[in-house]
């Protein structure tokens, strides 16, 4: 028998819980950990519609990167995700920044995705990368490149001079890094999420910065992720929600 808390200690095996920001909320978030699980699903984030394809396919354990209970709960009504996952009596493990800065977490997995050479992390904490690209592109070539390598519907970028070899990047928002990774010597900066006064900064610095959304810059780790609980837990039917998609529209 499988229970919720050894599937927690697998994962804390390589994305331990404790070195999440202390401002996260990560771990079992809802549920027993005693209880025996008779299926995983793994998303991004718990939306009502995954909540009912895990229900629908008689998994009572989801897996996501983004916590479901963030902020102090100061009411539970039937609408909320929480209420219904504990009706449904279906558990909850969020694996957030514990997860991003795994050796073999969300940015190794945005690197490998666009096949950064020798990536290395960024940051002293292990948060986001700084590799060679394939070879070398002009700022909307790397755009463009990014655009299909994550499938992003859409992406923002400030294009700065020249042509682009040395990238870091950071999955989810990572604006903040811009100065590390100039710092560092890349010349371009992919991430989400880029507030408007990092687009003039970066003007400002002559490097590129390229905003390809929150949702497809993190979900590169969401079939990483359900592939090693796959080959973990053998005995688990282990599948990633169809309903595991971005919300956001785009025009």
């Amino acid at each position: 028998m499988t229970t919720v808390a050894d599937v927690y200690r697998f994962i804390d095996s390589f994305a331990p819980f404790g070195a999440a920001e202390g401002w996260d909320n990560v771990g079992i978030l809802l549920g027993d950990r005693n209880a025996a699980v008779t299926g995983i699903v793994t998303a991004l984030d718990l939306t009502a519609d995954v909540l009912n394809e895990a229900a629908g396919l008689g998994a009572n354990l989801v897996v996501t990167h983004h916590p479901v209970i963030f902020d102090p709960i100061k009411k539970l009504e039937s609408t909320s995700v929480v209420y219904k996952a504990a009706r449904l009596g279906v558990h909850i493990i969020s694996a957030h920044t514990s997860l991003d800065v795994a050796p073999e977490g969300v940015n190794q997995a945005l690197a490998e995705t666009l096949q950064l050479r020798d990536p290395a992390p960024l940051c002293e904490d292990g948060l986001g990368r700084i590799g060679l690209l394939p070879y070398a592109m002009t700022a909307r070539q790397l755009a463009g490149y990014v655009k299909e390598r994550l499938g992003c519907k859409g992406l923002r970028y400030y294009a700065g001079p020249g042509l682009i070899s040395c990238v870091a990047l950071c999955g989810g928002a990572g604006g903040s890094l811009l100065e590390e990774a100039r710092a560092q010597g890349a010349q371009a900066l992919v991430t989400a999420d880029v507030k408007h006064n990092v687009f003039l900064d970066a003007k400002n610095d002559n490097i590129t910065i390229i905003d390809g959304g929150h949702f497809a810059t993190e979900n590169v780790i969401i079939p990483r992720l359900a592939e090693r609980l796959r080959r973990h837990f053998t005995q688990l039917p282990v599948t990633i929600a169809s309903a595991n998609v971005e919300v956001t529209d785009w025009l």
